[in-house]
């Protein structure tokens, strides 16, 4: 089996709000969803795992994000993570599943996805100097850089954390944008018509599909998340 990206759309903000809020129902919840997915399949999750859910869970409601003693998020964190994404709002589909992890990184080695950072910054400098970029759960505040902004795609291929530095799991990850992240990913992407300049076939279906879902997301006002299992 390989890894395969679900992209959903979301409300990050409704996920931000949780954070830190002391909201005791929602620990309850999150923790029912959790003995539930544990009571079908135990072997899944030991007494380890099951200890580390609990503990993330509490500090990510009672005290907030990022956690100041965690580099590395494993699997109990990236479980916590989705299902705390999915509290109180209906995920949106996108359809994503066409691609392996290696083919994914593949094509998007195999050509050239984004603009120059340059293009951008004629084409709308006011839109881009005042967004800035800002980490969500490190910052609440945009910081403005001169240096070329991160598109957002890495994100999306290599994944974001919410609790530590970085994932350390044998499977699973995940990441997200905000949908003024979607936004500017949609911009930096080269236009299909541009086929040469992408390069290669996989990298002109990736172009496609990222364009799909900046589309799909921005229709729907919507913030991205990425599931890879």
């Amino acid at each position: 089996m390989s890894l395969r990206p679900q992209i959903y759309g979301f409300d990050l903000s409704k996920l931000r709000c949780v954070f830190g809020s002391g909201d005791a129902d929602i620990v309850a919840k999150i923790q029912g969803e959790f003995d539930r997915l544990a009571g079908r399949d135990p072997s899944a999750y030991d007494e380890r795992f099951r200890q580390a859910f609990r503990a993330a869970l509490r500090q990510a409601v009672e005290i907030g994000v990022p956690f100041p003693e965690l580099e590395a998020e494993r699997e109990p964190h990236v479980l916590l993570a989705m299902l705390l994404a999915g509290c109180n709002q209906e995920f949106i589909e996108i359809d994503s599943g066409g691609w392996s992890h290696m083919s994914f990184n593949d094509a998007s080695e195999s050509g050239e996805l984004f603009l120059p950072d340059e293009a951008d910054m004629v084409e709308d400098p006011d839109f881009f100097r005042d967004l800035g970029f800002a980490e969500f759960g490190n910052s609440d505040t945009p910081v403005v850089s001169d240096e070329p902004r991160e598109t957002g795609f890495s994100y999306i291929q290599f994944g974001r954390p919410l609790f530590g530095q970085r994932f350390e799991t044998a499977w699973s990850y995940y990441g997200y944008l905000s949908n003024e992240e979607v936004r500017y990913l949609r911009s930096r992407l080269f236009a299909l018509e541009d086929k040469e300049e992408i390069g290669s076939e996989a990298a002109v279906e990736l172009t496609a599909d990222l364009t799909r879902w900046c589309d799909e997301l921005l229709g729907t006002k919507k913030d991205l998340w990425c599931v890879w299992s």
